[in-house]
Parts: structure tokens; C-alpha cells; sequence
């Protein structure tokens, strides 16, 4: 029977169990409340609470509850043999006992610093993942590691050191639920002075769902099942955390480029650059427009045009494709370049025309704008090989540019098909990917000084023509993709990653693809996100760059834009 009189012994730890949850959660979460109530189910504390009538008051061994439910027999006198049996049964059920206690799993300080939420993938809902040691735990340990280090000094070095893995075995049978390698973390932790992570014990758990709408992942499961894409039960669950949904046209044909405006949450405002056909009977406006959310009103830029004469002498207006969209760091300035040769510069506020920068030959293909810096610098890469850095005051109106040129012992007839600032320790360089016009090498990433123009470094490692670039958030690496401009040849099908303070390829994830278009890497620096013609997305861990992590496939036959947003 239970005695009443008995005052209950208060939790080791606080465990709050939330509503609604998994019922694995529940019962996991209870079995902890248990154990810090009780104490862990071990040899010396699963009868604490258990008396009998007449009982003495201090707290049955297993041994006392053994010989109680044997009372009534005579006492036996203990011989050598019946010593032998008697020990047999309590290691017995000491071990029983063992088996029922609650494993209590610790998580290493150093293994939370570069934990990424995959690394769990693996454990289910209700298992525990982390139980941080308690204070009884650590003063146990301590005590043994003192009588440990006084018997050890008595001892040679060598024994110390063959009897390490017997101390932490030693330690964790005095600790239920502990393992040996577990308490030698815990320690390791302890004398360096890293503290615990986490204080109370920590589940995997996962939030109910109110809806009735299957989940994305469910979705993509079942998609893998059959082949059915599902689409609008996809886009309703990609789009059920918005609170709405605003959109809107009048493009000239698909948009290549956007860019958002947010004047410190005052308003909001987007810039769409879009591709336009060629043949005047089939040319429109449209091809650059600013929507403000404020009004719901569509402007139409009407800046990156030339007028044409037409077979029956009447002129015509002809609008040229935007490649690219920037907009400045303080977002008063809106930069476009085109396919007609020229960027012009536009007033952030008003979408007035300030200025055009005029100098390549060919179309330009991108633009990019220094980052970290109150100064307005913009670079821009032509199909005409050239890259310029331009150096604009705060009107837009007023700047020069510095020519940056291709190496020519490498190049034929070269294109800049991609470029990007460094930041941090790339701070200061500008990046262009080349295509050589040469089948060997097809392509190379060269860095320039923003200051002076010159060259300060190459990258050569990829068989590719470099279409895209990418600088890591803290400007440690550069990630690169490469395609074939030649019929006959493909790219290299990696992405590859450079430490911007060497030229060698330190990582080179394989993707699967022959060209790989679009790449970006995720602020935490651990992820990049890869594009390619073939209607398919990959997720790449630059930890394990052998195989993708995740693939995502699209409706439209090539991938345009790739946005990645991982923390």
C-alpha cells in the first residue's frame, strides 16, 4: 500500500505538459514528470514509496522487499553455495530494474553550435533527444572523479590511462538512464566551462494541425506515389500562411527580374522587368513597370525603347528586353539594363528617368550594386566582354566607370555573363563570370579591384561557361554555375565553392544536371539551392556534397528565378 502520511518528494525538474499534443508527446512527457517525482526506476529507488503495515520507517532495500515476501518462511543460514544464488538473483534484478529505467540521452555544447534541423530527421515524435544532467547527477560525478584522481596518483600513468573508458562505465552504473560516453561529454563540457544548452529535457515534438488540408509534405509524398501534381491543393498550402494575395500585369511577356521597394514599412512597392519579342508586329509595352501596393496602381517605365521605321514609312516604338533590376542600398535609386546596350538610372520615388550609362557595344546582360557601403556603385556586364565599375553621386546624374577586360590569352570573343561585389573578407573585389568563346577553357570567374580596375585573382576549376555567381553572406565563399554555349558540349554539372581568399575549389557539389544555371547559398552557409533548364530545383549541404538533399521540380520547362530564403 501507498502511505498517505508520507510527504511527497518534490520534482528534480519543472515539466509543463501543453494541450493538445502527439500522444507520444503526452506520454513521454508524463514518464519524465514520473521519473523526476520517484527518481530514476533503479535498483535503490523503485519501492521508496512502497511501505507495509509495522514497516520500519527508513526506506526498503531490494534486498528488505525480497526477504518480506518470504516471511513466513524460516530464516535459512547463508552458506558459500546460497551466497552464490543470492547474489545471482539481486544482479538479476538490479539488471531488470536497469532495463525499465528511462535512457536519458545527452547532447554535447558542440554538437548545438552545428546542429542543423536534418541531423533529427532521423528520431521520431515522443523521442527524447536531451537530457540535461542534474545537479544530483553532477555531484555523484564529482565525487567519484576525486576518489578517482586521490586512487590514481597511487597508480602508474599507463593504468590511469587504460582504466579511462572503466571510470566513465563505473560512473554512469551509479547514474540510471546515463551512458558512459554520455557522462565523458557531459564532463568534457563541464571542465571547459561550457554551459548547458539547454536545462530541461527536450522532445521531438511536432504542432497539431487544425486544417484538414493535407500538408506540403504529405502533399510531395503523395506526388511521388502516384505522379499527380496536385497543383492547386500545392499552391494552397505553400500560400495558406499569407494573409493575402495580391497580383498584377500588363507585362510585355515573362518577367525575367523583380525588386521590392519598402520605404520603412510606409510603403511597398514592386519593379518587374520583363522580356519583349523582337518583331515589331509582335512588340509591346510592358517591359519594365512599378506596382505600388499603397494604390494597387501599375506605372509603365517607358525608358529602354528606340523608334523604328516601318515598311510603310510610319515610326514605331520598339521596347527592348530588361535583363536585370537593382535598386541602390538606400533604395532611392532603381538601376535596369536591357538588351538595347544602355542602363538607365530611375528615381525610386517618383520612377523618373535620371540618367543613362552608356558604353558597351552588346547587350548588357547583368548589373550589381556594392553592398555595405553609403556609396553608389554599380558594376555592369556585357556581352561585349566588358565589365564596368560605375561610381554615381547621390542625384543619379553625375559618375565615371573604370573598364575591366577579360584576360585575352584566355578568351576568343568573350561575354560577361554574371557578376557580384565581395563582402567581408572579399570586400573591395568584383567578381564576373566569363565565357571564353574558346572550348578550352569555356569560362573562368575573375576578380577585379573596384578602385583601380586591375586584377587581383582567377578561379579557374570549372569546365564551364560561368553563368551564374553567388557571395556567401559573410563573404567566406563564392559559389559558382556553369553551362556549355556550344551545341555539342555541356557543362561540368557541379556547383562549385571557393574560399575567396584561395583559387582552389575547395568543394565541388555534384548535381545531377549538365548545366546548372541559378545558384544561391543560404544565409547559415551551409546550404545552396540549384537551378537548372530541366525543370528542376536541387538543395545541396556543402557537408555532404556527394548527392542533392532535396529535388524540386517545376511546371515551367526552364527555371527563370531562384529565390532561396533558408536560416
Amino acid at each position: 500500500m501507498i502511505d498517505m502520511d508520507m510527504k511527497t518528494p518534490e520534482p528534480s525538474m519543472k515539466t509543463q505538459i501543453p494541450k493538445n499534443i502527439n500522444l507520444d508527446v503526452l506520454l513521454s512527457t508524463i514518464e519524465v514528470y514520473d521519473t523526476s517525482v520517484i527518481g530514476p526506476l533503479g535498483p535503490n529507488s523503485l519501492d521508496t514509496i512502497m511501505t507495509t503495515p509495522g514497516a520500519s520507517s527508513s526506506s526498503p532495500t531490494p534486498t528488505d522487499h525480497y526477504l518480506k515476501s518470504n516471511e513466513n518462511e524460516q530464516p535459512m543460514k547463508m552458506t558459500r553455495t546460497s551466497k552464490r544464488s543470492s547474489s545471482k538473483r539481486l544482479s538479476k534484478q538490479a539488471s531488470i530494474h536497469g532495463e525499465q529505467s528511462v535512457q536519458k540521452p545527452y547532447v554535447p555544447w558542440i554538437v548545438w553550435q552545428q546542429v542543423t534541423w536534418e541531423d533529427w530527421a532521423q528520431l521520431e515524435v515522443g523521442d527524447w533527444l536531451h537530457w540535461p544532467f542534474e545537479s544530483w547527477e553532477v555531484t555523484i560525478m564529482e565525487d567519484m572523479m576525486k576518489s578517482f584522481r586521490t586512487k590514481g596518483k597511487k597508480r602508474r600513468l599507463d593504468d590511469i590511462m587504460f582504466n579511462k573508458n572503466a571510470i566513465w562505465e563505473s560512473i554512469a552504473l551509479k547514474l540510471p538512464g546515463r551512458r558512459a560516453i554520455d557522462c565523458s561529454r557531459f564532463w568534457e563540457d563541464k571542465i571547459n566551462n561550457r554551459s548547458q544548452t539547454y536545462r530541461h529535457p527536450v522532445i521531438i515534438s511536432c504542432q497539431p494541425r487544425d486544417s484538414k488540408r493535407p500538408s506540403k509534405y504529405e502533399l510531395v509524398k503523395k506526388s511521388r506515389y502516384d505522379g499527380k501534381p496536385r497543383v492547386n491543393m500545392n499552391k494552397m498550402a505553400i500560400w495558406s500562411d499569407l494573409k493575402c494575395k495580391l497580383s498584377f500585369g500588363d507585362g510585355s511577356a515573362d518577367t525575367l527580374a523583380v525588386q521590392i521597394l519598402n520605404k520603412k514599412g510606409k510603403w511597398i512597392k514592386v519593379i518587374a522587368a520583363s522580356a519583349c519579342n523582337d518583331q515589331p508586329e509582335y512588340n509591346m509595352p510592358g517591359n519594365l513597370r512599378i506596382w505600388s501596393a499603397k494604390n494597387k496602381r501599375t506605372v509603365q517605365l517607358r525608358g529602354h525603347r528606340t523608334s523604328v521605321k516601318l515598311a510603310d514609312g510610319t515610326d514605331q516604338d520598339v521596347w527592348h528586353t530588361i535583363t536585370d533590376v537593382r535598386v541602390s542600398n538606400d533604395q532611392k535609386l532603381i538601376f535596369t539594363s536591357s538588351h538595347d546596350k544602355y542602363t538607365k538610372i530611375w528615381d525610386g520615388t517618383s520612377g523618373k528617368m535620371l540618367s543613362t550609362l552608356a558604353f558597351h557595344e552588346k547587350k548588357v546582360h547583368q548589373l550589381a550594386v556594392c553592398p555595405d557601403t553609403r556609396d553608389y556603385i554599380l558594376a555592369s556586364g556585357s556581352a561585349d566582354g566588358t565589365a564596368v565599375i560605375w561610381k554615381l553621386n547621390g542625384s543619379g546624374k553625375i559618375g565615371d566607370g573604370i573598364v575591366c577586360t577579360p584576360d585575352s590569352k584566355l578568351t576568343k570573343d568573350p561575354s560577361i555573363d554574371t557578376l557580384v561585389f565581395g563582402r567581408g573578407p572579399s570586400k573591395g573585389i568584383l567578381y564576373t563570370g566569363v565565357s571564353s568563346g574558346l572550348a578550352s577553357p569555356m569560362g573562368f570567374i575573375q576578380g577585379y579591384d573596384i578602385q583601380k580596375g586591375k586584377t587581383k585573382i582567377y578561379y579557374k576549376n570549372m569546365n564551364g561557361a560561368v553563368c551564374d555567381i553567388d557571395v556567401s553572406k559573410t563573404g567566406r565563399y563564392i559559389i559558382s554555375g556553369n553551362h556549355s554555349p556550344f551545341d555539342e558540349y555541356e557543362g561540368d554539372g557541379y556547383v562549385h565553392i571557393n574560399d575567396t581568399r584561395t583559387p582552389e575549389s575547395i568543394i565541388k557539389a555534384r548535381t545531377g544536371h549538365p548545366d546548372v544555371n541559378l545558384v544561391r547559398m543560404s544565409p547559415c552557409e551551409r546550404y545552396v539551392a540549384s537551378g537548372s533548364p530541366n525543370n528542376e530545383t536541387i538543395v545541396l549541404d556543402i557537408r555532404k556534397p556527394d548527392r542533392p538533399l532535396f529535388s524540386l521540380k517545376h511546371q515551367r520547362k526552364e527555371l527563370l528565378l531562384l529565390l532561396l530564403c533558408l536560416v
